[in-house]
C-alpha cells in the first residue's frame, strides 16, 4: 500500500518503533457493528493466590537449595553447562504448575542417574511453540548419567520424600477445588469449566481430584497427544454432559467453546503473556452471551515462581485486562 516505506520497513529490525504508524491493534472490548453496538461480551479477570502450609515450605526450601546447587553447576562451564541450566529452568516451571508436575521430573533425574531408563524417543513431536511444555517434561536433555553436582542423587531423595508429603497435604489442589471450582458450582450446579495447564501430569493430577469429588464421568481431557478427531469428542462430551474440560496448551489449538463456556481456571501461567491471551480466546469470541470470567491461581509464596510472576506483571501491563487484580 505505501511502497515509498518498503526500504524503511527492511530496516524495522534496526528500528522497531515505525511498526506503530503501520500496525492498528483493536481490543475485543472495543469492536462494534455497523450500527455501534458492542459485539464482544466483557471479561472479568480475577487472580487468586494460593494458601502455604508446613508441607509445601519444607519442599520450597529444599528445592530452593536444589536450583542453587544446579544453576551453580551451570555457571562452571563445561560442555553440560548450558543444558544444565536448561533443566533447571524447566524444573522451574514444572513447580510453578504443581507438585506432581515436579516430581515427576524429579522421579526421572534420579531414575536416570540411577540407570533404570532411557532417553524416550520425540522426534516426532512438533516445535510448535505450544507443544512446548509437553515436550519439555518428557524429555531429556542430559544424556550423561553423571550428577549435576556432588550429593545431587541424596537431595534428589529427600525431595522427592518432601514432595510426597506435600502431595498429601497440596493446598494448591485443596484450594483450587474447595475455593474456586465448589463456588463456581454452588451459584450454577450446570456450570461448565474450562482448566487450563501446560503439563500432562498437572492435567492428570487435576483430572483424578475433580473425578474423585464430582465423578468420572464430569472430566474431559485434550492434549497435544490426542487425535482431532479424539478432541473434537471430548468436547462433545464436555458440551453435553461434563463439567471440566481440562486443556494443555497444544491440546487447545483451535478450540471454540464461546458456546458452551465462559469460565476459565488458569491453573498455571505460560511464560509469555500472549499465550493467556490466547487462553482465553478459547470462551471470549464471537458468539459468546456471557460474560467471561477467567480466573488466573497464582503462588506468589513459591521460590520456584515468585519472580516469574514479577516478571509476568511486568508484561501483563501491555495486554489490558489480562492478569486481575490480586
Amino acid at each position: 500500500l505505501r511502497p515509498e516505506r518498503h526500504q524503511q520497513f527492511q530496516k524495522l529490525s534496526i528500528n522497531p518503533d515505525i511498526i506503530s504508524d503501520m500496525v492498528f491493534r483493536n481490543h475485543k472490548e472495543d469492536v462494534t457493528d455497523i450500527e455501534g453496538n458492542f459485539i464482544f461480551q466483557g471479561k472479568l479477570t480475577t487472580a487468586v493466590e494460593v494458601p502455604t502450609n508446613e508441607a509445601f515450605r519444607k519442599f520450597d526450601k529444599e528445592l530452593k537449595t536444589y536450583f542453587d546447587l544446579g544453576y551453580g553447576a551451570s555457571e562452571m562451564g563445561g560442555s553440560t553447562s548450558l543444558a544444565i541450566g536448561f533443566v533447571m529452568t524447566t524444573y522451574r516451571k514444572l513447580a510453578s504448575s504443581s507438585v506432581m508436575a515436579i516430581k515427576s521430573a524429579l522421579n526421572k533425574r534420579l531414575a536416570k542417574l540411577q540407570g533404570y531408563i532411557e532417553e524416550e524417543n520425540l522426534e516426532a513431536v512438533s516445535d510448535d511453540e505450544r507443544y512446548i511444555g509437553e515436550l519439555l517434561e518428557r524429555k531429556d536433555y542430559i544424556k550423561s548419567q553423571t550428577e549435576f553436582f556432588e550429593g545431587e542423587i541424596v537431595l534428589l531423595k529427600n525431595l522427592l520424600e518432601y514432595a510426597e508429603q506435600l502431595a498429601q497435604h497440596d493446598n494448591k489442589l485443596k484450594h483450587f477445588t474447595e475455593n474456586i471450582i465448589d463456588k463456581i458450582l454452588a451459584n450454577n450446579p450446570q456450570e461448565k469449566v474450562l482448566i487450563f495447564s501446560e503439563y500432562r501430569n498437572t492435567q492428570l493430577y487435576l483430572q483424578n481430584a475433580l473425578q474423585k469429588r464430582y465423578g468420572n464421568d464430569s472430566v474431559s481431557l485434550i492434549n497435544g497427544s490426542m487425535t482431532f478427531q479424539e478432541r473434537r469428542e471430548a468436547i462433545d462430551t464436555f458440551e453435553s454432559t461434563g463439567r471440566f474440560l481440562i486443556s494443555t496448551e497444544a491440546g487447545g489449538e483451535g478450540i471454540n467453546l464461546q458456546r458452551s463456556c465462559h469460565i476459565m481456571v488458569n491453573y498455571d501461567l505460560p511464560w509469555n503473556p500472549q499465550r493467556i491471551e490466547q487462553r482465553i480466546g478459547r470462551c471470549h469470541r464471537y458468539g459468546q452471551k456471557h460474560d467471561v470470567v477467567v480466573v488466573n491461581f497464582v503462588d506468589r509464596s513459591n521460590e520456584a515462581d515468585r519472580r516469574v510472576y514479577e516478571l509476568l506483571e511486568q508484561k501483563f501491563q501491555l495486554f489490558n485486562g489480562v492478569f486481575g487484580a490480586s
